[in-house]
């Protein structure tokens, strides 16, 4: 027992003096960033990282510098130009300036810039560590949940493509169908119109003739009493006597002739005639005041003279002829299947231009093609349908954000929606939306901002941005801060 306490005593001694030596030999190569080891490996001689000189190894990490590049010295302050690497085992390593290393003050999370027992450093990289660990193992996590979920997401998007293939396909049926029939009733159309256009020139010709068959009536009816006229004021002109007959017919008959007036009863008609002159002025200052009144009195009674004024009708409207009511019946059929071989055309562009959209390299973004998402920010409700437009809401009101447009890509992957073309801003460009693709569980609308007038952006959430490579990527950083 007595032995075996002995042996037991030396294999602690041992290991304490393996520990030792294992400390003096990282002491030595304290501050080495992982690239350059192979520089500081057991060596009888050091040559610096320049190679301006060598030197016996025991000269490294002696508080001297003597490399000009400071390599020899890159755990101690020595080198003005040197670099101390924090290797922080469980948060993120890093470099500092040689100047920070034994200063006092803890810069590395592991405490190792520390190391000449000034001040003592508890590693705190654990702890600093943990929340980033914690998010990038979450990453992880989404990445390879989200790759799982994808060949659903695939097997739905190849079924809907090939839904719009058979509803393409069919459309173009259904548009024959009713071309068909729009062409059989285009050519009853086409005979009417030319039926009709016959009639309305055989009317017009008949109507013309009609007009020309008029005016000349009357125009002879005119000719006619122009000539009587003429042949009255004739006959009048040879019946009126000459002066020298009127005369001689005045003789004839014992016309007496006119005695000539004496003076004193001229005298006395022109007294008369005073007299009612003066009675008129007495009367009335106004010797045409009879003549205005006369103007008022015709005035006033000008709308009983008027004759009254014809009540106008409109020209009563011709019936319409058998051809005419047949084309109106005839286009009355047509209207339905014309809108319905617009509505199927419609539809068929819409399938064909679908498509051609870019939906990933296996087509998994198809599953989400029209399904629409909303997100409220203040008063405003934000909405968003996939490969379709982005809407803003305002109570009744709705402003377009912009219809599809393209991708953005990253790493090969469709990464940003683009929608262009939206409603114009007041002295402004058109508005736009931009939505980028975030990992996650399921389809959510994350968040909406405008970082500038009228442009505007979305992080939209679904497990087709979740990848492979990225949760690699994670991977890696999480085991670069937890070696």
């Amino acid at each position: 027992a007595h032995n075996m306490a002995r042996a037991g005593r030396a294999l602690a001694v041992v290991g304490m003096l393996v520990m030792a030596a294992c400390s003096v030999q990282s002491d030595e190569i304290r501050g080495v960033q992982p690239e350059d080891a192979h520089l500081y490996a057991k060596k009888d001689m050091f040559t610096c990282k320049d190679g301006s000189s060598t030197f016996s190894f025991d000269k490294v990490n002696d508080e001297f510098c003597d490399c000009n590049d400071g390599s020899d010295e890159p755990g101690t302050a020595a080198c003005a130009n040197g670099v101390f690497w924090c290797a922080n085992k469980g948060w993120k390593a890093k470099l500092l300036f040689s100047s920070r290393v034994n200063d006092g003050v803890c810069d590395c999370c592991d405490g190792s810039d520390e190391h000449s027992g000034i001040v003592s450093c508890a590693n705190r990289c654990q702890e600093e560590g943990a929340e980033q660990r914690n998010l990038l193992m979450r990453s992880i996590q989404l990445h390879e949940q989200g790759v799982a979920k994808r060949p659903e997401y695939v097997a739905r998007a190849h079924a809907f493509r090939e839904a719009v293939f058979k509803r393409r396909d069919d459309l173009a049926k259904l548009i024959q169908e009713v071309s068909q029939k729009i062409d059989v009733l285009q050519v009853q159309k086409d005979e009417l119109n030319k039926k009709i256009s016959e009639e309305t020139e055989e009317r017009m010709r008949q109507e013309q003739e009609a007009r020309e068959a008029e005016e000349k009536q009357r125009a002879e009816e005119e000719q006619k009493r122009a000539e009587e006229l003429a042949a009255q004021q004739a006959e009048m002109a040879n019946q009126v006597p000459s002066e020298e007959e009127i005369k001689s017919s005045g003789d004839e008959f014992g016309s007496p002739e006119v005695p000539p007036m004496p003076p004193q009863t001229m005298d006395a008609a022109m007294e008369n005639a005073g007299e009612s002159q003066q009675v008129v002025e007495e009367g009335n200052s106004d010797p045409n005041t009879h003549v205005e009144d006369w103007y008022s009195y015709d005035n006033d009674h000008t709308d009983e003279e008027k004759p009254p004024e014809e009540e106008y009708k409109p020209p009563e409207e011709r019936p319409k002829t058998e051809a005419e009511l047949a084309l109106e019946k005839l286009e009355e059929e047509m209207r339905p299947l014309e809108d319905e071989k617009r509505k199927h055309e419609a539809e068929s562009d819409l399938a064909v231009k679908v498509l051609e959209y870019d939906f990933g390299h296996d087509m998994a973004f198809m599953a989400l093609y029209d399904k629409c998402y909303e997100q409220q920010v203040q008063q405003y409700t934000y909405e968003i349908c996939m490969f379709r437009h982005a809407k803003q809401k305002d109570g009744g009101s709705e402003q377009n954000l912009g219809t599809w447009g393209h991708w953005s890509h990253e790493d090969g992957h469709n990464s940003v929606m683009h929608y262009t073309n939206g409603g114009g801003c007041w002295n402004g460009p058109a508005r736009s939306m931009k939505v980028s693709m975030i990992c996650g569980e399921e389809e959510f609308l994350v968040s909406v901002q405008e970082p500038s007038r009228c442009v505007y952006e979305m992080e939209f959430m679904t497990p087709l941005a979740c990848s492979g490579h990225k949760a690699q990527v994670a991977r890696e950083q999480l085991l670069e801060i937890s070696h």
